[in-house]
């Protein structure tokens, strides 16, 4: 049960999708309350750039970073836009909220991404 929750947070109930074209691509839609970034007891972790964050290990390998900038709730919300960056030392831009098919599958296969850094 709590595995089915932390899902659902953090990922969304599909966060592999088929587009229009039948071809995988990924969109994180979050269930996250703002106390998960900052509350009264707990001085929240913000970025270069002042967002605050959190993070988590998706599929165990891959260290995502969700920024947001106001530190409200994200409740059925999704990126506006993702930094990916792979093992090679590449990175990939998305602009947009779903990440297409190339990069989604290599997230899917864990052993080229790095890490995944998401903004709100």
């Amino acid at each position: 049960e709590f595995m089915s929750m932390y899902k659902l947070m953090f990922l969304g109930p599909e966060p592999f999708v088929l587009n229009e074209s039948n071809e995988v691509e990924m969109k994180l839609t979050v269930a996250l309350p703002d106390w998960l970034f900052e509350d009264d007891d707990n001085v929240g972790t913000r970025d270069k750039d002042g967002n605050l964050i959190v993070t988590f290990m998706l599929f165990g390998k891959i260290l995502v970073t969700y920024h947001n900038p106001d530190g409200g709730d994200l409740f059925g919300v999704s990126p506006k836009k993702y930094l990916i960056k792979m093992k090679d030392g590449s990175s990939v831009h998305v602009d947009g909220s779903s990440v297409p098919t190339e990069t989604a599958i290599a997230i899917r296969k864990v052993s080229s991404v790095k890490s995944i850094d998401a903004f709100f």
